[in-house]
């Protein structure tokens, strides 16, 4: 859920109460927590697609906490220094000079272990997934193989159903990008989250995750068991 993250805590910045921001000189960072030292207030923070930034951290510093996907900067708590730690995503707004932290915004990744775990059961009781056998207007019909035999689901979508298409080198959700469902072709492995029949084999679906993907078979011809 990193893509989902990293839209949270930038809509964050744009919000009034990061307005001080957009007044200084300086820049923000967006990225994780790789090093942090409480004692002298340093902290390094390696952002997604860039090398890591050391910030240095004062007593004026602001220190806020935000639940993961929360975008209101108003929900967010004050926090103490010693409970920022090393994994945390977070959103920091420089001063001028491009080193001095004027404001930390965090998600802890305890609580983002949490949410993650949360939407995975959440998947796992109101999903259902199989292989799109066909499409027939708003209702995609699926295959699932079983110990029993093939089962026939179907996901009926909606306007309101968000569709979002696997990337083609990535089984990630968060890597998956915002899709529709003419995209959707037979042969695609899917699934769909959301309102559950009580024989579990049709989905009102809130959401849809799909995608393309190879599987290959074959026989085991050797093992080497020094790998």
């Amino acid at each position: 859920m990193r893509t989902a993250l990293i839209t949270a805590l930038a809509v964050i910045l744009l919000t009034r109460g990061l307005a001080m921001a957009q007044t200084t000189t300086g820049r923000s960072v967006l990225g994780t927590v790789t090093s942090f030292n409480p004692a002298s207030k340093a902290i390094e923070i390696k952002s997604d697609n860039a090398a890591p930034v050391p910030i240095k951290l004062s007593d004026s510093t602001i220190i806020q906490r935000i639940a993961p996907g929360d975008t209101n900067l108003r929900n967010a708590v004050a926090i103490n220094l010693s409970e920022v730690a090393v994994g945390d995503r977070v959103l920091v707004t420089l001063g001028s000079n491009g080193s001095d932290a004027l404001r930390i915004v965090v998600m802890s990744a305890n609580d983002i272990a949490k949410r993650d775990d949360a939407e995975r059961q959440d998947w796992i009781k109101r999903g259902i997934t199989g292989i799109v056998s066909a499409k027939n207007g708003n209702q995609i019909l699926l295959k699932t193989r079983t110990p029993r035999g093939d089962v026939q689901q179907t996901i009926v979508v909606s306007d309101k159903t968000k569709f979002r298409r696997y990337s083609p080198d990535s089984v990630k959700f968060a890597d998956a990008k915002l899709s529709k469902l003419d995209d959707v072709s037979v042969g695609d492995q899917v699934r769909g989250r959301g309102e559950k029949s009580a024989d579990g084999l049709k989905v009102d679906a809130e959401e849809v995750v799909f995608g393309t993907f190879v599987t290959k078979a074959g026989s085991v011809v050797s093992v080497d068991p020094a790998l």
